[in-house]
């Protein structure tokens, strides 16, 4: 029983905070965006929302790269790496 609501929680938590990430990425909070990703993925790394936040992350450092912001989007990259280990 306990580990049924432990995971309820986890989903929720992880729903949540992805929303939450879309809603700064759709303001133009790029920053805020990409911290509430990378917390995903490091928090929730089975989930769902972890491959979604992947997916974000990469098309944001993606876009760095197109836009000439090389050492942006490394660090990016970088971070994303971290937060998957």
């Amino acid at each position: 029983m306990a580990g049924k609501i432990l995971d309820a929680a986890r989903s929720a938590a992880s729903a949540g905070l992805l929303r939450i990430g879309m809603t700064y990425e759709e303001q133009g909070n790029i920053n805020s965006a990409i911290r509430t990703y990378l917390k995903i993925v490091a928090s929730y790394p089975d989930s769902e929302e972890a491959k979604i936040a992947v997916e974000k992350v990469t098309l944001i450092a993606d876009d760095l790269e197109n836009k000439g912001y090389f050492n942006w989007a490394m660090s990016l990259y970088d971070r994303l790496e971290e937060a998957s280990a």
